[in-house]
């Protein structure tokens, strides 16, 4: 009977064995272990198929169904991502990151879960899923601190889940070849695993209608993205979001960039070489160069304005918990630092990481979604090891999940950490089971529009919560709303600066909410600037919105002809460190916004509006940092001045005061004289040298735009003869670079429209006299462009049928222009008959014809340029040649694309062609013969931009006429 009864007890103990540890699912049966006494875990579940060969770039395909029993018992291997190890970050010296790459394997798309040791007898257990964080470009779910066997250990009536998923270009292709809202399959290999757990985790005795989705940093992005990704069927129940929202990271590569640069590095130029790659070879390139691939706008995964998606019902109506650490930025600091910049923490702490927060609430409370903030405090010396350190980015993840003893610094936890633990647990845990009352319960006040509650865990190392507010001052001095706290609106003087010994600053002007016109341009925009350490003075929310919409929006439009060091280096890291070109460049994005949002006019007639006020505001404050700076014997200050001084003329050029855009032009370009720049092609450029060469070929093209506008002679000399010197003896030298070729025409445009405008105001006589002269020049000049057209022709005919648009782009419009300038050159001295000028009708087509294939290029027309591109070329063949239906058709191409190159728009160009057609025809009408207009010179007043007045000569008359006529 012992034997028997033994017997019996033993099968009943391994049938029960099976039943808690085998389990069936999707994806075939799984044997889990026990982690504990009391938690069954599961690890390394497979949900999607191998992301590998042509499934690589790809969606994710959901896991067959396998016969063969999963061993659930390791965690699966990390998806390929960038990693970079340093004993001077606290995400290397603590278990933050996988930071063993040999684990990693695009065999990774696996789901992680920690379950009680037995089913509950009534109902089902709710759900705590996690999504890493990695800033989108590394992370794993094999790290010590995301172990969900503490959480599921103390409640014993939850389920934790964590998994992988595909990172950097793995899960950010952003590749041209791809369906629409396919780029961004990182995300959607979240939402598969979410369907995953929905269908299996009734198995291991969870709740699949009580779905609790949470992640941290780049996770708690995607948190949020899976809210307005899924508004209709969300399948979870309630969403955590821990130091991030939707815009933290967001990439604007909208013409693919990164993808082509890095298909070009790899040797490929297709898709499916690149799924042939190994891997690691991708891996590495992407790590060793200035590649970023990370979630893009696909309206599909990821918005580009997400209050207007959430306004539009994209929002799904989850109970939100959100909240951040108190000192976020502190992680980026070096740990052998004795001392931090403490500004510089707040500063991008708040610019990084709150903003966003602060705008996904809004939207929420706009939709009357149930919310909870929190800001946690903790500073344990397990987890912060060097005091400064405080609560970082991170830290509070291993004491939400009570991991916080997988730490190798001692000593290890104390008791305050401990209790503090279990009380925040305590909360995300009640939050998961009830996400619409289950905070309210444990004692934490709603977060609304009216009681702005602010939950503060583990301040000064409380075991529990301190209630407080979150409001934030939105009127007042700068100093004050930077702070948060309630200004007396005292201007220059407000009590709570004096009486604590800080400077008080009063904004004057603050921005609407909203742009005029009917273009939502800078509101829609309104993302993380993304800029490492943020900045070292206090911004407000106003100059944070301009400057995002410079980031996103000003700079990729600026440079949307050629790439420029300058723009996408200089001015970016200068507007960081230093104060007079941040100011600069918010006064230039105010008025870009406000230039956009207007459609882009001739002038700006409402120069008193907020955003021109706010921007007048912050070039006063770039004036002042550079006046108080002009006796100092600071080394960086000519360049400081130099790029202020280039944002300055491109901001005048778009309020319509062209005045002072030519002061301020030619001030800079004196600096550049007096100091000995000239536009000479460096033979071994250095980084630094090519952003110098830069900066002055910005301001010599500039130069060279400005000799159309009655401003003098061009105040840099034009070096095109040094520049062909070598050429002299018909050894003519291909390019190598598109750089090359455009820093060499420039030099000849500058030399061509020189030579154009000292003849074009010369009467046929006056021709006749100076012929000798003004033929051989003309004959010079001829020569060196041809020789430019030898040396260009091959690489042209290289980069038409090889690179990518942007390229070709900017090879067409060298072409454009080396077609234009020998028309310029070539019919300049000519008497212009009708008949005579029938024979260039066949290379004016051309220009209108390659004019419009380079509008076409864009998938979004820029509204300004720095380079010259289409409207010169225009410009010409429309007051130029003898077929009015040509010139119609060069006028309507300048029409259909309101936009400025440089000191050129092609609104006022286009009229100012009209008014010449309208005039010559008139003289038809009048004389029964035809006359064309052989000099203009139309001037637009200060004092009234609604119309200009065009001073002419016509070819058979030498008497100066008047004709006024309106911009509007």
């Amino acid at each position: 009977m012992v034997r028997l009864s033994l017997f019996i007890t033993t099968i009943l103990s391994s049938t029960a064995l099976a039943s808690e540890l085998l389990l069936d699912t999707t994806s075939g049966p799984v044997e889990g272990f026990y982690n504990s006494s009391s938690v069954r875990a599961f690890l390394g579940i497979p949900y999607a198929e191998p992301a590998t060969g042509s499934r690589r770039f790809k969606p994710p395909v959901p896991k067959s169904r396998s016969s063969q029993t999963v061993q659930a018992s390791s965690f699966p291997a990390t998806c390929p991502g960038q990693y970079t190890f340093s004993n001077e970050s606290i995400w290397s010296v603590l278990p933050y990151m996988p930071w063993n790459t040999d684990s990693m394997s695009e065999d990774c798309l696996a789901i992680n879960v920690w379950a009680p040791k037995s089913n509950k007898e009534n109902g089902k257990f709710a759900v705590m899923m996690y999504i890493y964080g990695g800033g989108f470009t590394q992370g794993g779910s094999a790290i010590p601190f995301y172990d969900g066997t503490n959480l599921v250990e103390e409640h014993q009536d939850i389920i934790v889940v964590t998994f992988n998923y595909r990172v950097s270009i793995f899960g950010y292709p952003n590749a041209p070849g791809l369906e629409p809202g396919q780029q961004n399959v990182g995300l959607l290999d979240q939402r598969l695993a979410v369907e995953w757990v929905h269908r299996n985790i009734g198995q291991f005795g969870g709740d699949p209608s009580r779905i609790m989705l949470f992640g941290q940093s780049a996770g708690a992005a995607s948190t949020d993205l899976f809210t307005y990704a899924y508004p209709n069927n969300p399948i979870v129940h309630g969403v955590i979001m821990q130091s991030g929202a939707a815009s933290i990271i967001m990439n604007e590569d909208k013409t693919h960039q990164n993808w082509k640069n890095l298909t070009q590095a790899l040797g490929c130029s297709t898709l499916q070489c690149m799924q042939g790659k190994p891997w690691a070879d991708i891996l590495e390139e992407v790590s060793s160069g200035s590649y970023s691939f990370s979630p893009v706008p696909d309206n599909v995964t990821a918005f580009a304005d997400y209050e207007a998606r959430a306004r539009q019902g994209g929002l799904a109506r989850l109970p939100t918990l959100i909240g951040g650490a108190n000192r976020e930025a502190s992680a980026y600091m070096n740990l052998s630092s004795k001392s931090i910049n403490e500004t510089l923490v707040y500063t991008a702490t708040q610019n990084t990481f709150n903003c966003p927060i602060v705008e996904t609430v809004g939207n929420r409370l706009e939709q009357d979604i149930p919310t909870w903030r929190y800001l946690y405090h903790g500073n344990w010396s397990s987890l912060s090891p060097t005091p400064w350190l405080g609560a970082y980015h991170s830290s509070d993840v291993p004491i939400i999940f009570g991991t916080y003893n997988n730490t190798p610094v001692q000593p290890p936890s104390s008791p305050a950490e401990v209790t503090a633990s279990k009380y925040i647990q305590g909360a995300w845990v009640a939050f998961a089971k009830d996400p619409w009352n289950g905070l309210n319960n444990y004692g934490w006040p709603q977060f609304t529009s009216q009681n702005r509650s602010l939950v503060n865990l583990a301040l000064d190392n409380r075991a529990t919560a301190t209630i407080g507010s979150a409001e934030k001052s939105k009127t007042g001095c700068r100093t004050c709303r930077a702070r948060r706290v309630k200004c007396d609106e005292t201007p220059g003087s407000c009590r709570n600066c004096i009486s604590t010994g800080r400077k008080c600053e009063y904004d004057i002007q603050r921005l609407p909410r909203r742009l005029p016109g009917n273009r939502p341009t800078a509101e829609s925009i309104v993302l993380s600037t993304n800029i490492a350490g943020g900045f070292r003075w206090k911004i407000t929310s106003d100059e944070r919105r301009c400057f995002s919409f410079f980031q996103h929006q000003s700079l990729p439009t600026i440079i949307g002809y050629f790439d420029s060091p300058l723009w996408q280096k200089l001015v970016l890291q200068m507007s960081q460190v230093d104060q007079a070109v941040y100011h600069a460049v918010v006064a230039f994005a105010a008025i870009h916004a406000d230039y956009e949002a207007r459609g882009n006019p001739v002038t700006i007639y409402d120069l008193d509006n907020s955003w021109q006020r706010f921007a007048i505001d912050q070039c006063g404050r770039a004036y002042a940092l550079l006046t108080a700076r002009s006796a100092s014997q600071d080394p960086n200050l000519q360049e400081v001045t130099l790029v202020c001084c280039m944002l300055f003329v491109l901001s005048e050029l778009m309020r319509g005061y062209y005045d002072l855009a030519f002061t301020h032009l030619r001030n800079g370009l004196q600096i550049l004289k007096d100091v000995g720049r000239r536009q000479l092609p460096d033979p071994n450029p250095t980084r630094a040298s090519t952003i110098e060469q830069s900066l002055v070929d910005t301001f010599s093209h500039l130069d060279v735009q400005s000799a159309y506008f009655g401003v003098g002679e061009l105040v840099l000399p034009v070096q095109s003869d040094a520049c062909l010197l070598k050429w002299n003896k018909g050894n003519v030298t291909a390019f190598h670079h598109i750089c090359e070729a455009r820093r060499v025409l420039d030099s000849l445009m500058g030399a061509v429209f020189q030579f154009h405008t000292s003849v074009s105001p010369l009467s046929l006589t006056e021709i006749s006299v100076r012929y000798g002269y003004l033929s051989k020049r003309q004959f010079d000049l001829g020569s060196q462009l041809r020789q430019f057209a030898q040396a260009f022709d091959p690489l042209y005919r290289y980069l038409s049928a090889r690179c990518d648009i942007k390229v070709k782009r900017g090879a067409d419009i060298i072409y454009l222009h080396q077609l234009s300038l020998s028309m310029i050159l070539e019919t300049c001295l000519l008497c212009r008959t009708k008949e005579l000028l029938d024979y260039y009708t066949p290379t004016f087509r051309t220009i209108v014809a390659l004019a419009e294939v380079i509008t076409a290029s864009f998938t979004e027309l820029p509204s300004i340029l720095l380079h010259m591109g289409v409207i010169a070329p225009l410009f010409f063949v429309s007051t130029e040649c003898s077929e009015p239906e040509v010139r119609w058709r060069a006028i309507r191409a300048l029409q259909s694309w309101p936009h400025r190159e440089g000191t050129w728009d092609s609104n006022l160009v286009a009229r100012i062609a009209i008014e010449t057609m309208r005039i010559e025809e008139q003289t038809v009408k009048d004389n029964g013969q035809a006359c064309r207009i052989s000099h203009a010179f139309t001037t637009v007043s200060p004092e009234d931009q609604s119309s200009a007045q065009m001073l002419y000569t016509l070819d058979d008359d030498d008497e100066v006429q008047s004709r006024t006529f309106s911009l509007e």
